[in-house]
């Protein structure tokens, strides 16, 4: 509707200036003329007639994107097919579970149905498509990944699919995908679901068949070859685009590797989460960022006592003053009860470094996208200490803007002509599952968001209430 406005107005404004001269040198216009002096203005002025807004969504976890897909789908049937421009870090392509009422190789239906998907950050691609929102992925990879792909462009056929598996003597049915690693050798792989194993990640046997339901191409490449393909017919005229950006396609920090320099181990960060859950009620997005002040400023109260009074500093003497300044806030709306002795006392046997690092590191909620009833601890994402799973790359700042050019040089060529294409623009923080660094968030958001206005003319941006941090993000 919106749009039509904008016509009405522009073609107000120059029907004014030529009824003007029309007023001042009468002749006889038919209707006929009159029509085609319409159709002459809003052809001459199509332009801006037709720079809509492009919507772009900030989410914090990758998954709650789904949430949208799910909104810009439902409206009715698909007439065209969808291709997902995936510029990330991370493939984000392991299968999902299959929980009960999952909607099984079929789009959610209603709400509840929606929220059996909200599962992890790295499943939700295969569960857009096995919901046949996405027909095709490309996904560009960043430099920093290079060691882990033999080509600077691939394609692979991708096959989703199920099988059945004893699990706990009952039978269950199990999502799997399979691809081609080379031309003789299909792996199928699925989620074991198994918190005793390293990795969840298990490769069918051979004698287990993965039945296969859905079949697609997915392209993988560097941004290089991504701008390579702007010479190539890569948009069908039948296709669509959803462009997904994950922060992290710029830098992976390990928060639980700071911890493990200074000689936290992951023991005590159990220790300390079960602490402050004791003392840490109810978390919303609203409170999350007040609470994280209210707990760094004990930490940091420690650390001041500490230095302060090197020999006479006591337990008793700490807790009272911390006491005191948590029963000063207790009637501003944040939830805080129970006792914090044992807080305090777990910061109190951490040494300085330590306990610089817990106050950089922060307190947060673990996940707010399914419910908001969700463990409040350290802030340390979801990595394992000294993971070999997850590429560590700390980036520079130079390195930001360098790569931001590169990503938005490429997005410029290949949307040129298909800006009309692009159904929603997404964009993924990244922060709580802690994957892009801290320092940089909030530089990597304005540079990518600029280049978007720079790319769209227009753009319309909404902010999750999910944030971790709210709109300004995590400092």
């Amino acid at each position: 509707m919106g749009q039509y406005c904008w016509v009405l107005i522009i073609v107000g404004r120059l029907l004014k200036r030529k009824l003007t001269w029309i007023m001042k040198n009468p002749v006889h216009i038919s209707a006929i003329a009159l029509v085609g002096l319409l159709t002459f203005l809003i052809v001459s002025h199509k332009k801006q007639l037709y720079d809509a807004p492009v919507n772009v969504l900030v989410v914090e976890e990758h998954h709650e994107v789904l949430q949208y897909w799910f909104d810009l789908f439902k409206m009715g049937e698909r007439k065209k097919k969808t291709v997902l421009v995936h510029i990330d870090g991370h493939s984000d392509s392991a299968p999902p579970q299959n929980i009960r009422g999952y909607p099984f190789f079929r789009p959610p239906t209603n709400l509840s149905e929606l929220k059996t998907m909200y599962q992890r950050n790295d499943v939700f691609i295969q569960q857009a498509v096995m919901a046949s929102w996405i027909d095709r992925v490309i996904w560009v990879w960043p430099h920093w990944d290079a060691m882990q792909h033999k080509d600077g462009h691939s394609t692979i056929i991708m096959k989703l699919g199920f099988f059945k598996r004893k699990v706990k003597d009952n039978e269950e049915t199990s999502f799997c995908f399979c691809q081609n690693l080379t031309l003789a050798n299909e792996v199928c792989i699925y989620l074991t679901n198994d918190d005793n194993q390293d990795t969840d990640v298990a490769v069918l046997d051979s004698d287990t068949i993965c039945s296969i339901v859905k079949v697609y191409q997915w392209e993988q490449m560097n941004v290089q070859e991504f701008d390579m393909l702007s010479t190539t017919t890569w948009l069908r005229d039948e296709e669509d685009v959803l462009l997904d950006i994950d922060e992290d396609y710029w830098g992976v920090h390990s928060k639980p590797d700071d911890l493990t320099a200074v000689g936290i181990n992951e023991t005590t960060v159990i220790e300390m989460n079960e602490s402050i859950q004791k003392i840490v009620c109810k978390i919303t997005a609203q409170t999350e960022k007040e609470v994280d002040m209210i707990l760094r400023r004990i930490v940091k109260m420690v650390m001041h006592e500490r230095r302060s009074h090197l020999e006479t500093y006591t337990y008793a003497r700490v807790h009272k003053e911390i006491m005191e300044y948590v029963y000063s806030k207790q009637n501003q709306g944040y939830c805080l009860n129970g006792s914090f002795g044992r807080f305090i006392e777990l910061l109190l046997h951490r040494s300085q470094d330590q306990l610089k690092v817990i106050s950089d590191i922060g307190f947060c909620a673990h996940t707010l996208v399914v419910n908001s009833d969700a463990a409040f601890g350290l802030c340390s994402g979801a990595n394992e200490p000294n993971s070999t799973i997850i590429t560590i790359h700390n980036p520079t700042e130079h390195e930001i803007v360098q790569q931001s050019q590169l990503v938005l040089k490429a997005l410029i060529s290949l949307l040129r002509d298909h800006k009309d294409k692009v159904l929603l623009v997404t964009i993924a923080r990244s922060g709580r599952d802690g994957f892009t660094p801290n320092q940089y968030q909030q530089y990597i958001e304005s540079l990518l968001l600029k280049g978007l206005k720079d790319i769209f003319g227009v753009i319309d941006i909404e902010y999750s209430p999910n944030l971790l941090g709210g709109r300004t993000g995590w400092i």
